[in-house]
């Protein structure tokens, strides 16, 4: 009689649920880069943007300055 070799189905779910969490663990970090990189580029249109205001409110003072 030969012994049937036992499946290690523990080992085998340990794995999987390893990976799994290795997956989702992978996606949040991506996200977290994603976001990161858009909040980056947003601050710097928003700071573009307040620099530009300010260049173009010291045009129009010197422009007054001229007609008065």
């Amino acid at each position: 009689k030969i012994k049937k070799k036992k499946h290690n189905n523990k080992k085998k779910k340990k794995k999987i649920i390893k990976n799994e969490q290795k997956k989702i663990k992978q996606k949040k970090e991506m996200t977290i880069r994603k976001n990161r990189s858009n909040t980056q580029q947003h601050d710097k249109k928003h700071i573009k943007k307040k620099i530009d205001k300010i260049r173009t409110s010291k045009k129009k003072t010197k422009k007054e300055k001229k007609k008065q």
